[in-house]
């Protein structure tokens, strides 16, 4: 999975600076870079439908989460269990 790097990154045998695109991670840790907000998930323009539909199903399901997290945050239980 292709990911832009949004910020730098470094391990023991490598650098990855702001901007750099890279395929180093597999897919589980690529989408909790992007979960996270340190990548953007490249999408290839002469890739196989099946990949373009794939990941804009996972940026639909982030955005989805994220909304779903803001709701819950800003959703108080009535403190005497009336509505």
């Amino acid at each position: 999975m292709k990911i832009k790097m949004l910020t730098g990154v470094a391990g023991t045998d490598f650098v990855l600076n702001k901007g750099d695109v890279t395929d180093r991670y597999e897919i589980p840790d690529a989408r909790r870079l992007i979960e996270a907000g340190l990548a953007e998930l490249v999408i290839d323009p002469e890739g196989d439908e099946l990949a373009k539909l794939r990941a804009e199903h996972m940026m639909l399901r982030n955005r989805h989460a994220k909304i779903v997290a803001a709701l819950a945050a800003a959703t108080r239980p009535v403190p005497d269990g009336r509505a």
